[in-house]
């Protein structure tokens, strides 16, 4: 994977799971929530102890990266409040990518190359969807972000995800994807980026947002 030069955060809570990556010195730090649903308690926690990990406090950071869906409803909210906290008290350019964006580096962090699709379980029987080229690490859209059924989904070419059984590897969205993205795309955001990506109007209370302690 190539790295960004910069110390910069990745968040990723767009599923059930959530995920923290941070670059620094040329070093990746990882950590994950792999009980379903503990964003809202565990994830500034998270942050904090893989800080102390790197050896860094806040105001090191030189950038945030954050995945801002579809997904999670309940995820996303909590992730993007948490990121959007950091990027506004801490004045960091940002980053900010949809869960197929996501999917689709982790796609070329194996050195893959071509047309891939993603497809991501979107609920009531439809997938979220995306076309892709992947090239030389770099990847560029191909297509709109979109709500199909499975099997509208064209066979031909490699899908990845898990929006459908024609999915040949899973590539579920992780943060340290964020960060390959990051090599290319250095962040040059604001917080106004970290806004939510919904395809499908959300059913969900929304919960309050977090603020880290900085």
């Amino acid at each position: 994977m190539h790295l960004p030069d910069s110390t910069i955060l990745a968040i990723d809570s767009s599923t059930g799971v959530a995920s923290i990556a941070l670059v620094h010195a040329g070093h990746v730090f990882e950590r994950s929530l792999d009980a379903p649903n503990t964003q809202a308690a565990e994830l500034v926690p998270c942050i904090e102890a893989i800080l102390s990990e790197a050896n860094i406090a806040y105001d090191q950071l030189e950038g945030l990266a954050a995945t801002v869906g579809p997904g999670s409803f309940t995820g996303i909210r909590i992730g993007l409040a948490v990121a959007r906290t950091l990027a506004s008290q801490l004045s960091l350019p940002v980053l900010a990518l949809t869960t197929s964006e996501v999917m689709a580096w982790g796609y070329a962090m194996d050195g893959s190359t071509g047309s891939v699709r993603t497809a991501m379980r979107a609920g009531k029987g439809q997938a979220y969807s995306q076309l892709f080229k992947v090239k030389d690490h770099h990847v560029s859209s191909e297509s709109e972000l979109e709500l199909l059924y499975p099997d509208a989904l064209e066979t031909t070419t490699t899908i990845i995800g898990n929006g459908t059984e024609a999915c040949g590897e899973p590539h579920v969205p992780h943060a340290r994807f964020l960060l390959a993205a990051c090599a290319q795309q250095p962040p040059s955001g604001d917080s106004t980026d970290l806004t939510p990506c919904y395809i499908r109007p959300p059913d969900a209370i929304k919960p309050k947002p977090l603020v880290p302690s900085l």
